[in-house]
């Protein structure tokens, strides 16, 4: 089985580096996972340059201080037999995780977040959320209160939630794609519908009529995401719930104690996200599970 290639993004946090300490706790065989810590190394201000100091100077300065960064990650890995490295790349910090993703033909990008509103994160230049908005390699986010994963690379509980979108597809492919690295894996497929409106209310319409439509609804979506996972190896389980969807994801993820949430992304800025009510974007802001996005 080729190994699962996980590029781990270190900036100095204690949520980077809880969010790679869950990795070296991996309990899987050893073989079935590769490590990369990266960090960035901000590029001299333009103003250095013609300030008569040697820019490589400069350079090496911001070398050395990735290199202290990753030293707190280095020694979580150093005791373990997995397979791992570690660089310092020079540039924006979201370009260079993308990119090194990219190059070193990563499976998975794993984060830290700050907890930070989309708007916000937009203002501020959250790595994160750019990180999420443009990589096309899957990303792992780790909000600051994220409950631990227990056992990783033996055992994982996944909630996925769907909505017949081939976002929600797509996700679900990616857990049956990347389950065989992660041991005894439980999915939970959540169809979240809208509580009945007052229109609907007004169209005199029976009350176990619509719930039988809810339900047929999210049944619909629930067999869209099931087509796309493998006809074996997983433990299945499909929910329908009515209400506020980031509430009832949070909710159940509490109740069946998922280590994960695996969600589709449209792809959108974090202005779209902030105007629109993206849930990944809630999930993030009011969740503790980890979550990861898949584009």
């Amino acid at each position: 089985m080729t190994p699962l290639h996980v590029l781990i993004g270190v900036e100095g946090s204690e949520t980077a580096l809880e969010a790679a300490r869950s990795w070296a706790r991996w309990q899987g065989s050893p073989a079935a996972l590769s490590i990369a810590l990266v960090t960035a190394a901000s590029p001299p201000p333009h103003f250095w340059t013609k300030s008569g100091i040697d820019p490589r100077l400069i350079e090496e300065g911001s070398l050395s201080l990735g290199a202290r960064r990753l030293e707190a990650a280095r020694e979580l890995f150093a005791d373990t037999q997995l397979a791992w490295a570690s660089s310092v790349r020079v540039g924006p910090a979201a370009a260079v995780i993308v990119e090194e993703a990219v190059k070193i033909d990563a499976d998975l990008v794993v984060l830290g977040t700050r907890g930070l509103s989309p708007l916000r994160g937009l203002l501020i230049g959250s790595v994160a959320l750019r990180v999420a908005q443009t990589s096309p390699v899957p990303v792992w986010l780790r909000p600051t209160r994220a409950f631990p994963i227990k056992a990783l690379g033996e055992a994982l509980t996944v909630l996925c939630p769907v909505d017949g979108s081939a976002n929600a597809e797509r996700a679900a492919r990616w857990i049956g794609q990347a389950a065989l690295h992660f041991g005894d894996v439980t999915v939970e497929l959540l169809s979240v519908q809208p509580p009945f409106s007052l229109a609907e209310g007004l169209l005199d319409a029976l009350p176990q009529r619509l719930d039988h439509w809810s339900q047929r609804i999210g049944a619909e979506a629930i067999n869209a995401a099931r087509a796309a996972l493998p006809a074996a190896g997983l433990r299945l389980r499909e929910v329908v719930r009515t209400g506020n969807a980031i509430e009832e994801i949070n909710r159940r993820a509490d109740e069946i104690d998922a280590d994960l949430i695996v969600l589709g992304t449209r792809g959108l800025g974090a202005l779209g996200q902030t105007l629109l009510g993206s849930v990944s974007g809630g999930l993030l802001q009011t969740g503790t599970r980890t979550t990861i996005v898949v584009p």
